[in-house]
């Protein structure tokens, strides 16, 4: 009954590793000042590569992931990235705090976020956080450690989760331990790092920075703290109840971290609570990602492939899928990212972190592009992370010093001035990207219909009651414009999402064979959930406009 559609599938076995081999072979990105400074990405390899594969058969089988029992909880969350620092400032210093998190809880479940992911909130002396002194103490700046179980306590009472940022792969040149061992072979912390001399002066560092010393895995000390460190928040209290702890890890750089201690680190924590999540951040190709995630260590890790097919590298503006190029490589890497990892774990799917500049920026302010990237993002298959300010169209793109991903992490405003209480103040330069009075802020589009904000918070209701749209099954049709099915046993509509990201019209002259499935009948007419520069013709036909979308569904026949 396909044939009149052609689904993305995978020809073979082979294909697929050739695949995994050859496409987005990404240069490794280097995080400076917590910060990716990666060269640009080789996304002509992938486009020759997918030219090279034979047409897909036309009965190819959509990808299906199994629920992994402990961690349903995570292929159902839509997730926030926050920087506390930017997010909302309780005390009046300029900086936000943990108090200020718990105060945006409101806004957030608003947005349809029901998962947190925080930026580190350790102690140490860089204003990003991801060099630590002290993994057991929250940053005076924000807070106390009370603070933090307090929002643990308060999110999970709303049904909410917080995962922490962990920085396992190294620490501050200050913290105590580094401190010791510098220059002191004898140090009883020697063996904590990575020395290149006998004096223990000089040392490997992340990404070249010297007050980045990097961890020795070798070493069963190094391993035993940082497990100890890992179970520790997740019962702060050592009393059994996890409601007062994080419910899970964003493990930084962890490919530099050794495999086989990511398995004894997820076997430590998930004998503690066996909830608890392991979401990595594997800046690699296909193939390094789906080594993480077909072993024993992860749950979970971010899909850079796809981001980069989204928006060409981490420093791009005016690039990628979103501002029109290549467009129907998008539905195959993310394709190809599904069904190269274990059905238990899950793809985390962004469109802008704090690594990166800012979607706004990425198309170039283009407003309509930001719209159907949100669209996208909202109901692309796997577990969607906004970035703080995304969903009021924040701007940023990295700086050129002395001041660098500052940009890309300024203030979130509440209102329009940002003049409140509420705002931070602790980078606001002349030259940044989000000023005064510019409709970008809470206040400014709290109220309009049509305000990004106010899309967001639709796509994100509309999530939250599909059960196909937060964990169901997925095609993909091989053309342009993006053409995306989602449904779920338990879920009686068929969800069709049609994206133009091209930069001229998109018709499809007729929409109904989308609302056929094998196995499940379905009404042939439609109901148009949003839309957006979409014009329906005739009977059947529907006409995009540059940036233009439409999500259909379509309600299954008893």
């Amino acid at each position: 009954m396909f044939s009149r559609m052609r689904m993305l599938g995978i020809a073979s076995a082979a294909v697929l590793v050739a695949l995994l081999g050859l496409t987005l072979s990404l240069s490794p990105a280097v995080q400076a000042q917590g910060g990716a400074t990666g060269t640009p990405n080789r996304l002509q390899m992938t486009l020759t590569a997918i030219k090279a594969i034979p047409t897909i058969a036309a009965t190819a089988t959509p990808a299906v992931h199994a629920a992994d029992a402990a961690t349903s909880w995570f292929e159902n969350s839509t997730g926030y990235l926050l920087f506390v620092r930017s997010f909302r400032d309780t005390n009046g210093d300029g900086i936000g705090d943990l108090k200020g998190v718990i105060e945006g809880l409101d806004y957030l479940q608003g947005l349809g976020v029901n998962l947190i992911w925080l930026m580190p909130v350790w102690a140490g002396p860089t204003y990003h956080g991801y060099a630590v002194t002290d993994y057991y103490a929250v940053n005076p700046q924000y807070g106390t450690n009370d603070d933090l179980i307090a929002l643990f306590k308060e999110a999970h009472r709303r049904g909410m989760y917080i995962i922490l940022d962990f920085v396992l792969n190294h620490s501050s040149n200050q913290h105590p331990f580094f401190k010791d061992a510098y220059n002191n072979p004898n140090s009883p912390y020697s063996s904590f790092y990575r020395w290149r001399n006998a004096a223990h002066t000089q040392y490997d560092t992340f990404g070249g920075f010297g007050e980045l010393p990097q961890l020795n895995y070798t070493t069963p000390a190094v391993r035993a703290y940082t497990t100890a460190l890992a179970r520790y928040w997740l019962d702060p209290n050592a009393d059994g109840d996890f409601s007062d702890g994080a419910d899970g890890y964003r493990l930084d750089a962890v490919k530099f971290v050794p495999s086989n201690y990511l398995t004894e680190l997820r076997g430590a924590v998930s004998a503690l609570n066996p909830q608890a999540l392991l979401l990595g951040e594997v800046w690699d190709e296909p193939s390094l990602i789906a080594r993480f995630l077909n072993g024993a260590s992860l749950h979970a890790a971010f899909d850079f492939p796809t981001f980069y097919a989204l928006a060409g590298n981490e420093t791009s503006v005016g690039r990628g899928a979103l501002n029109g190029e290549n467009t129907a490589t998008l539905s195959f890497i993310t394709y190809l990212m599904e069904t190269s990892i274990a059905p238990q774990t899950r793809l985390v799917r962004f469109v802008n972190n704090h690594d990166t500049n800012r979607l706004m920026s990425f198309v170039k302010e283009d407003m309509p592009r930001a719209r159907a990237a949100a669209v996208w993002l909202l109901t692309a298959p796997g577990v969607p992370f906004l970035y703080y300010g995304e969903e009021i169209g924040m701007s940023g793109v990295k700086g050129i010093g002395p001041f660098y991903d500052e940009y890309r992490r300024e203030p979130l405003e509440w209102t329009a001035a940002g003049d409140d209480d509420a705002t931070t103040r602790w980078f606001t330069p002349p030259n940044r990207n989000n000023a005064p009075n510019d409709g970008v802020s809470v206040g400014e589009q709290d109220t309009t219909p049509d305000s990004l904000l106010n899309l967001y918070r639709t796509l994100g209701k509309l999530r939250q009651k599909s059960a196909a749209l937060r964990r169901g099954n997925f095609f993909y049709e091989e053309r342009s414009p993006y053409i995306l099915r989602r449904w779920a046993a338990d879920d009686p509509a068929l969800y069709v999402i049609v994206i133009n990201f091209g930069t001229a019209p998109a018709s499809i002259t007729d929409v109904r064979p989308f609302g056929q499935l094998a196995d499940r009948a379905f009404a042939p007419r439609w109901e148009v959930l949003l839309q957006e520069g979409a014009t329906f013709s005739g009977e059947n036909s529907l006409t995009l406009a540059p940036s233009g979308y439409t999500i259909l569904t379509f309600t299954e026949t008893k």
